[in-house]
């Protein structure tokens, strides 16, 4: 259901941009799971996420995805998309806090609603609610291959 939502109702605009729907569903599924089923099953789900990514921790950015280049171009691109891209948005949802980062989701939807989005959206949606420049966090995480600390998403690689 997660990808269908953010599949289609905020579609990808340009390659670069298919993170939001693949790391924004892969995250809020486990979001669901842990407040539909337990607590456990998110904080399992993360601990799988920073366990899965080890593999492509240099070999990319969670944006550059679609374009990867090396011998495992399949398994990078999963790897990016799918392991590392759901703990930045944990990383920046601790970092708003629950009240922001849903307002922030819940903005980005309603302002793009089955049209193209693209990152500078999210991120300009972002700065917008949060009342503060928030790009150097994602040109520290959502750019470079840089992991969010301990502290900011609940486990470290």
């Amino acid at each position: 259901m997660a990808h269908t939502w953010w599949g289609h109702v905020a579609k990808p605009g340009e390659w670069g941009d298919q993170w939001l729907s693949e790391s924004l569903a892969e995250y809020m599924a486990a979001y669901a799971m842990g407040k539909l089923c337990k607590k456990q099953e998110f904080e399992t789900q993360l601990r799988r996420w920073r366990s899965n990514s080890k593999f492509v921790k240099d070999r990319g950015w969670v944006y550059l995805a679609n374009y990867p280049s090396g011998e495992s171009v399949f398994e990078d691109r999963v790897g990016l998309l799918y392991n590392e891209g759901p703990p930045v948005l944990h990383a920046l949802r601790q970092e708003l806090g629950d009240d922001q980062f849903f307002t922030g989701l819940k903005s980005f939807l309603r302002s793009l609603e089955f049209r193209y989005a693209e990152t500078q959206h999210f991120l300009g949606i972002t700065d917008f609610v949060t009342k503060k420049d928030m790009w150097p966090f994602f040109d520290r995480f959502l750019l470079p291959t840089e992991w969010p600390a301990e502290g900011k998403s609940g486990g470290g690689r």
